[in-house]
């Protein structure tokens, strides 16, 4: 595993690792109270971002991204940002399939392009899975089939409300 150059803050914690994050939330408030640190320390650090949120959320995450002194349209212009759908990311042709979601953190995880970040933070709202109900068993398969090294130079931080 490869090691990451200074720990991270998350939540009061140290990771001094690569790691995958799960943390549970009672509200959106609570949510951005405790993931806003996480993710303005990122961006200081010069980390790629990669936010997977719910369409109808896009705006509203921007919105609090900017309250906390981040510029969200030079860091999507620099291609520090980038911000996705889990749509998009989790249910292309309207199905999860772990295989492909595999595959997909493979490529987000390495993937920063020109490698002008030295790790990637991967950020993950996962409430869709609650709302649809029809997908819960297979995220779960597939969280437990992540293999560590997919997850090499990132930190993937996935969040339920």
């Amino acid at each position: 595993m490869k090691k990451i150059a200074r720990p991270i803050p998350f939540a009061g914690s140290q990771i001094d690792q690569t790691r995958h994050i799960c943390a549970f939330f009672n509200s959106p408030d609570e949510e951005y109270r405790v993931l806003l640190p996480f993710i303005k320390d990122g961006f200081q650090c010069g980390h790629k971002a990669i936010h997977i949120v719910n369409r109808d959320q896009r705006q509203d995450h921007l919105q609090r991204l900017t309250a906390a002194g981040i510029d969200t349209a030079v860091a999507e212009q620099s291609g520090q940002l980038e911000i996705r759908t889990d749509a998009e990311v989790y249910l292309p042709e309207g199905r999860f399939d772990a295989d492909r979601m595999i595959s997909a953190f493979e490529q987000l995880a390495s993937g920063n392009g020109t490698g002008s970040f030295p790790l990637s933070r991967i950020c993950c709202r996962m409430d869709w899975v609650v709302e649809s109900g029809s997908h819960l068993d297979d995220v779960i398969e597939f969280e437990s089939r992540v293999p560590e090294n997919a997850l090499e130079g990132s930190l993937r931080c996935e969040w339920w409300i």
